[in-house]
């Protein structure tokens, strides 16, 4: 990314980390508005990683950036948040696939034991896809969740995880559309 002036090296009483951002953001309207969005996506993410240096360790804002930056490029990516998406559905598969689920009045269980991840069969696949639609269920809705406190929990940083991703990609795609 091409730039003036590198944000590492801002001293203290010389210019702001704010200063720096607004000229920054000044700078990416001005491409936006001669149509240049290669050299504005530069400018904004320079004016997101100041305003990222600009928080206190403990300002909780400082977390949320975080977690914009590295989802989504700041907005910038809009296949970021898929991959996120499907990295976590495939981890939170393989929990409930481990942990049990309910399924058609029923329960499905697995037991970690060397014999049955030695032995696969066709009803096992069968649960790995229902652990799987399960999971996505959780992502997208709110499902009945077994009588445990881990399963409770889990399935709330699942929701919550997701929600996450899917506003970030909502984010990154609505900045797309507006270039």
């Amino acid at each position: 990314r091409k730039q003036t002036r590198d944000e590492e090296l801002l001293e203290d009483g010389e210019v702001t980390y704010e200063d720096c951002a607004e000229v920054y953001r000044l700078i990416r309207f001005n491409y936006e508005s001669r149509l240049a969005y290669e050299q504005a996506s530069d400018f904004h993410v320079g004016q997101m990683e100041i305003m990222l240096k600009s928080l206190a360790n403990d300002n909780p804002k400082k977390w949320f950036l975080r977690l914009y930056k590295y989802v989504s490029n700041f907005g910038e990516s809009v296949g970021r948040p898929l991959i996120w998406f499907g990295g976590l559905w495939l981890l939170f598969s393989l929990f409930w696939a481990f942990n049990g689920f309910p399924y058609n009045g029923g329960y499905v269980d697995f037991d970690l034991a060397w014999p049955w991840l030695m032995s696969p069969d066709v009803e096992m696949a069968k649960d790995i896809g229902r652990s799987v639609l399960y999971s996505l269920k959780t992502f997208l809705t709110l499902p009945d969740l077994k009588e445990g406190v881990v399963s409770q929990t889990i399935g709330a940083v699942q929701r919550l995880a997701g929600a996450s991703v899917i506003t970030l990609f909502i984010l990154a795609l609505r900045r797309a559309f507006r270039r």
